[in-house]
């Protein structure tokens, strides 16, 4: 496997959100794309992982401690509820539909969101692999044990 940098990793694409709404990128008004959405659901998603790994700081010397996401794959349906939820937003006027899909896939996001950051590998010593003394466990994205078994 190969390691990527956060900014390089892609969560999800937009088929990705159109394998859960079909018709998602005929609701964006400006381009077509859900490439902005997606960048914002990335950014958001960074800043919850920072909050969860920010104990893993004091113990690499890494200048960005998302750069030791070792793979993003288990983030992917996180983003796609949170990509859905963002434009869903953009469309909503209140109380409308919108505003209930966009509820819905908060509610989606937020459900999956600990499992995907439990399912994270952190790669401490930027090796490229990781070792049995290296692993971190994170459970509901904040509570971490070194080198044990999940609590």
């Amino acid at each position: 496997m190969v390691a990527v940098t956060w900014a390089a990793a892609i969560l999800c694409t937009d088929d990705d959100l159109r394998s859960l709404e079909p018709n998602v990128l005929q609701w964006l008004a400006a381009d077509g794309s859900g490439a902005a959405m997606r960048a914002s659901a990335k950014d958001q998603i960074a800043d919850e992982l920072r909050q969860s790994f920010k104990n893993i700081e004091l113990a690499t010397d890494a200048t960005e401690v998302l750069d030791l996401v070792l793979d993003t794959t288990p983030l992917k349906y996180t983003a796609v509820y949170l990509t859905l939820h963002l434009i869903c937003n953009s469309c909503s006027v209140g109380g409308d539909q919108w505003e209930r899909k966009a509820e819905m896939y908060w509610g989606k996001y937020k459900e999956a969101l600990p499992g995907a950051i439990g399912m994270l590998t952190l790669d401490i010593n930027q090796s490229g692999t990781v070792d049995t003394g290296e692993k971190y466990y994170v459970s509901q994205g904040v509570r971490m044990t070194r080198g044990s078994a999940r609590e």
